[in-house]
């Protein structure tokens, strides 16, 4: 899996840890893995916890450094604004294996 790095690492102590979100984005009708602009936000504040790009090919992303004991939602955008965005609410962070 290939991520093309962090555009912010953002985000205060509290929603910082050891915890890890991973998966593949996808966007469009059908949905087709792709480039895409993934935030991470905090599910109770809306804050913006960090910001990574999928893989283009592949659509994977991961991004590290969360809290495990909050709630998380990922929303993934097409840099492009032609699709609409995807959304996953309410997931939690695990420690990596």
């Amino acid at each position: 899996m290939s991520v093309l790095g962090s555009l912010r690492a953002g985000g205060s102590a509290d929603l910082t840890g050891d915890g890890a979100l991973a998966g593949t984005l996808y966007l469009g009708n059908p949905p087709q893995p792709g480039l895409g602009r993934v935030r991470v936000l905090d599910a109770d504040s809306g804050r913006v916890a960090r910001e990574v790009w999928s893989d283009a090919a592949t659509g994977a992303y991961q991004i590290t450094g969360l809290a495990t004991d909050r709630e998380w939602i990922v929303l993934g955008t097409d840099p492009t604004g032609v699709q609409d965005a995807a959304v996953h609410d309410r997931r939690r962070a695990e420690l990596p294996t």
